[in-house]
């Protein structure tokens, strides 16, 4: 193999690696996030973190669109705040 195809391949994997590092690192920000809005709702309603999966579960399986976001967004995991 020629130096030219060497670089050339490690372009694409210095590239390759670049795109995976910033999928991981999107990736570890929402697991952030998500372990914040759990405890958060634990604190709140004092439903575990399984409660809370099955809930969102729950939501999806009845062909809503309702995602992990909406779930804690609009405060579905609150039946309180949903009664008003």
């Amino acid at each position: 193999m020629d130096q030219t195809a060497l670089n050339s391949q490690s372009s694409v994997n210095s590239e390759m690696q670049m795109q995976v590092t910033s999928w991981v690192n999107r990736l570890l920000g929402q697991l952030k996030a998500f372990e914040a809005w759990v405890s958060l709702t634990k604190a709140q309603t004092g439903k575990s973190r399984f409660d809370q999966l099955r809930e969102i579960r729950a939501l999806r399986k009845c062909g809503g669109q309702c995602g992990i976001s909406d779930y804690y967004n609009y405060k579905l995991y609150d039946e309180s705040y949903q009664q008003g």
